[in-house]
């Protein structure tokens, strides 16, 4: 099981990343750099939110203003390279949180035999463990889940939010996606796995006509159905594998 350190490092990206991010600033980094900054100094202050579970430590100081300070670095990159046609959103999505993760994991390594103590007496190490994991895979399934389904459905031809023809928007699609990945993260804690495959025939009832008659729903409905399953999977054996709720 991941330690506690990591798990803050990657609760405070999650939260800052995404939650303290509005989807107008998403936008707006696109085209115009101070927006970039905007969101690298609410990233580089939530990042500091970690001396509330630690006492101060130079080492951790340090690794927290570097990380914070690549954050714009790779922001930067990101934002010039949005526009380019030739780059499809979800690989640039992608490729963008694997250099983060990977960031937070090279300090974690470098920081994590320093002598860190918490600030709060009598901390119940394994205890705080069981909820930041529980935290960070609530935090997993809606927003940033949400986030790469609508990259990979933007590089396909069905745009979700629009009406075409007889063809209603689909903006619930985001509440059913995110109850539908609390229900298969629920039913691995409890392994029971047969009911997960029958919670996808009841949606393909109630979708057959759609999925038969309009190609292109047909692929916006596989592709997000399959990612919100890969999601909640992924995030049930790094997160919640180990912990039991019966």
């Amino acid at each position: 099981m991941l330690d506690s350190l990591i798990l803050i490092f990657f609760l405070l990206h999650i939260l800052a990343d995404f939650y303290f991010q509005t989807q107008n600033l998403a936008d707006n980094k696109k085209e115009n750099f101070i927006y970039v900054i905007y969101h690298s100094i609410i990233y580089f202050l939530t990042m500091f939110l970690i001396f509330i579970f630690y006492k101060f430590n130079l080492s951790l100081f340090l690794a927290t203003g570097i990380i914070g300070l690549s954050h714009f670095i790779i922001d930067l990159g990101k934002s010039s390279l949005s526009n380019k046609k030739f780059i499809k959103e979800s690989s640039l999505f992608m490729v963008d949180q694997l250099i983060h993760i990977s960031i937070l994991i090279g300090f974690y390594i470098f920081i994590k035999n320093t002598d860190l103590t918490t600030p709060i007496e009598r901390w119940n190490l394994n205890s705080s463990i069981v909820y930041l994991n529980s935290i960070i895979a609530l935090l997993l399934i809606f927003k940033p889940a949400n986030i790469l389904i609508k990259s990979f459905i933007s590089d396909s031809s069905y745009n979700s939010e629009e009406e075409i023809g007889d063809r209603p928007p689909l903006r619930l699609g985001k509440i059913i996606g995110n109850l539908e990945r609390i229900l298969i993260v629920l039913l691995l804690c409890v392994n029971q796995y047969v009911v997960i495959g029958y919670i996808f025939t009841a949606k393909s009832i109630a979708r057959w006509k759609k999925l038969t008659e309009d190609k292109d729903f047909a692929e916006y409905y596989l592709v997000g159905t399959l990612l919100s399953v890969i999601i909640s999977i992924i995030v049930y054996f790094i997160f919640l594998q180990n912990i039991k709720i019966f």
